[in-house]
C-alpha cells in the first residue's frame, strides 16, 4: 500500500493542479512558461504507446490561457525509496507523456520527503545516445521553495514534502491558515486536514487538534464540515489521530473529485458543456463511469465524444 508520505502530495496536486505552475515558476525560474496558464491533471497510463504498462503517479498538463493549446506535461513521483526501475521507467514516462496527452515537451518533477533519497533521486539517468541524459528536477525538504509568500496550495505541498516543521507555531498556523484560505469543498478539505494530522509527529498533532478546536479556525475546520456531514471521520480524527478521519472522509468525497476533475479537464482542452451535459456530468453518482468520461476527455475533439459509447 502507498505510505501517507507518497499520497500526501498527489492528493494536493488533484485538488489544485495549478499549483504545479506555481511550484516550477520557483524551482525552474528559467523554464519559458506562459504568463497565464492552467493546470489539468492528464494521462498517467503510459502504456497507450508502449507494449509494456508503465503508470506515472501523476501527470500535470499546463494549457496557454491565451492560445488554449497544451504546453508542458510535468510528470509528478513522489519517492519514498530508490528503486533501480526508475532509471528505466522515468525516461520512458517523459518521452510516453508527450505522446499521451499530445504535448510539445514533458518534465519530471521527483518529490522527496527524505533528504537521503533525494540525493539518489538526483543522479543523472545516461540513456547511451548522446545528448540524451536525464537529470531528474528533485524537490525535497532542504530545497523546496520558500513558502512564506506562497499561494495556500503551495504551502500545503510544501508541508507533504515535510518542508514545514509543524512543530513549530508558525508552521501550524502557516498551514492551517493555508487549508482555509483555498475555499476547497467539504470533502477536499477533510482530505488536507487529514493529511496534515498524518505528517505531524503526536506532540505536533495534539497542538493541531487543539488549534482546529479553538475560535479561530473552529467554524471552518470542524462545524462547518461536521454541519456537512460529509466527514464523520473528521471528528474522530480530530480525537485520535490520522487514519479514520482519513478512509471516511476521502470516501465521501470521491464522486465529488471526479466530477471536479472532469470538469477541470473538459475546460482546460477548450471545451465547452451543454447544460444538459453539465447535468449529466454533476448528477452522476458512478466513479467508474466519470473515470471513463475522464479518459474520453483527455482526446475528445467535442464534448460530445466524451460522452459517447465506446
Amino acid at each position: 500500500m502507498p505510505s501517507l508520505e507518497h499520497e500526501a502530495p498527489l492528493e494536493v496536486i488533484r485538488q489544485q493542479p495549478d499549483v504545479v505552475a506555481d511550484l516550477l515558476r520557483r524551482v525552474l525560474p528559467q523554464l519559458p512558461l506562459p504568463t497565464r496558464v492552467t493546470g489539468a491533471l492528464g494521462s498517467a497510463d503510459m502504456s497507450q504507446v508502449a507494449p509494456t504498462q508503465y503508470f506515472a503517479d501523476t501527470v500535470v498538463v499546463l494549457t496557454d490561457q491565451q492560445t488554449r493549446k497544451p504546453v508542458l506535461a510535468v510528470v509528478i513521483e513522489p519517492q519514498g525509496r530508490d528503486h533501480k526501475t526508475k532509471k528505466v521507467s522515468w525516461p520512458v514516462y517523459l518521452t510516453t507523456a508527450i505522446k499521451a496527452n499530445k504535448v510539445p515537451r514533458a518534465i519530471l518533477v521527483v518529490i522527496c520527503w527524505d533528504p537521503r533519497e533525494a540525493d539518489r533521486c538526483r543522479r543523472v539517468i545516461a540513456t547511451g545516445h548522446p545528448g540524451f541524459d536525464l537529470y531528474p528536477i528533485v524537490v525535497d525538504p532542504r530545497t523546496f521553495p520558500s513558502w512564506e509568500d506562497a499561494s495556500p496550495y503551495l504551502t500545503i505541498l510544501a508541508c507533504a514534502a515535510k518542508a514545514i516543521d509543524l512543530g513549530t507555531t508558525t508552521g501550524r498556523d502557516a498551514v492551517l491558515n493555508a487549508i482555509e484560505q483555498t475555499g476547497a469543498s467539504h470533502a477536499d478539505t477533510a482530505a488536507l486536514i487529514t493529511i496534515i494530522l498524518g505528517m505531524a509527529d503526536a506532540a505536533a498533532r495534539r497542538e493541531l487538534e487543539e488549534l482546529m478546536a479553538s475560535p479561530k479556525f473552529r467554524s471552518a475546520f470542524v462545524d462547518g464540515l461536521l454541519q456537512q456531514g460529509e466527514v464523520m471521520g473528521v471528528e474522530k480524527g480530530l480525537q485520535k489521530g490520522r487514519e479514520q478521519g482519513r478512509e471516511e472522509g476521502r470516501e465521501e468525497g470521491a464522486v465529488t473529485s471526479r466530477i471536479e476533475d472532469l470538469i477541470k479537464v473538459i475546460k482546460a482542452r477548450g471545451l465547452e458543456l451543454t447544460n444538459a451535459q453539465r447535468k449529466l456530468v454533476t448528477s452522476c453518482a458512478d466513479p467508474s463511469q466519470l473515470a471513463t468520461w475522464f479518459d474520453q476527455a483527455l482526446d475528445a475533439k467535442t464534448t460530445d465524444e466524451i460522452f459517447a459509447a465506446r
